[in-house]
C-alpha cells in the first residue's frame, strides 16, 4: 500500500524582502480510504523554491516510517532535486545549494521513507494540482 503525496508552492513578490509565500498539499492514504488536506503560509525567506519544498516536507511529516508514498508536483526543482541533484548536492558537500535546511530534512525524508516522484504540468487541469495551486496562492493573499 501507498500513500500520494500532491503539492505545490506559490510566492508573491518571490525574491524580495516582501515576499509572502503560500503551500498546500493533499495525501491520499492507502486504498484512498483518507485524504487530509493542508496549507499554510510563510513570511520569512519565503520563496516560491522553499514554498515547494515545505509543501512536501508537511506532507511527508504525517506518513508513518517505512512507508512509500508517491510525490506528484508540478515543481520540478522538487522533483529534479530528489530524484538527480541530491547525490550530487552531498558529494560536495552542499556547496553552492540553495534551501539546504529543507534539502538536509527531504534527505531525512528520503531514508524514513519509500519516495518516488512523479512531476505534472501545472494549470492543465489536474484535480489535485489545481486544488494545491490554488490554495497556495490564496495564503499568499492572506
Amino acid at each position: 500500500m501507498s500513500y500520494t503525496l500532491y503539492t505545490d508552492g506559490s510566492c508573491l513578490n518571490n525574491g524580495s524582502k516582501f515576499a509572502k509565500g503560500g503551500w498546500a498539499f493533499i495525501l491520499v492514504h492507502p486504498n484512498n480510504y483518507n485524504r487530509t488536506e493542508l496549507s499554510g503560509k510563510c513570511t520569512e525567506n519565503a520563496s516560491s523554491s522553499r514554498m515547494e519544498l515545505i509543501a512536501a516536507l508537511e506532507g511527508l511529516a504525517l506518513i508513518p516510517d517505512n512507508s512509500a508514498v508517491t510525490i506528484i508536483s508540478d515543481s520540478q526543482y522538487l522533483v529534479n532535486g530528489i530524484t538527480e541533484w541530491m547525490p550530487k548536492w552531498i558529494e560536495r558537500n552542499w556547496k553552492n545549494v540553495k534551501n539546504t535546511d529543507l534539502w538536509t530534512e527531504l534527505l531525512r525524508q528520503t531514508k524514513r521513507l519509500k519516495i518516488q516522484t512523479k512531476h505534472v504540468f501545472g494549470h492543465t487541469g489536474h484535480k489535485e494540482n489545481e486544488w494545491c495551486d490554488s490554495e497556495a496562492l490564496r495564503q499568499t493573499r492572506t
